[in-house]
């Protein structure tokens, strides 16, 4: 969170005692909580992130915890790894398609014309279930 606020030249946001983890990042990220829907589907999220198998993020935040290092450099560590295009690398082309389509309006043209040049829709599948 405070690397995304000095990236855009902001300065770095304290944790709130009162908020959860999820609550936390967006806070510290963003300097404010969003509605309960989207911090419960941002938990969702992580929590899928990290049960799903024995990959590279759970692999990282695992061997970060087994140092008694704290949570915060646990989920650092396995967000790094996570960035890598061999692991997270699909859901930010997913986010480059949303970016793509830009206005739901426009949502159902665009997959038309991307079913009809034969394009991958991102999101859908998973490589290991292949």
């Amino acid at each position: 969170a405070a690397h995304q606020r000095r990236r855009r030249g902001l300065d770095p946001i304290a944790p709130d005692p009162k908020l959860g983890y999820a609550e936390n990042f967006f806070h510290m990220c963003f300097g404010e909580v969003p509605a309960k829907e989207v911090v419960h589907c941002f938990e969702i999220s992580l929590t899928l992130y990290a049960e799903h198998s024995f990959n590279a993020s759970t692999f990282t935040a695992r061997v970060i915890t087994s140092t008694l290092s704290d949570l915060y450099s646990a989920v650092t560590g396995a967000i790094g790894a996570l960035k890598g295009p061999l692991h997270g690398g699909a859901n930010e082309a997913v986010m480059d398609m949303l970016d793509e389509v830009r206005d739901p309006a426009d949502a159902a043209r665009w997959l038309d014309q991307a079913l009809a040049e034969k394009r991958k829709i991102m999101g859908f599948g998973h490589r290991v279930y292949k």
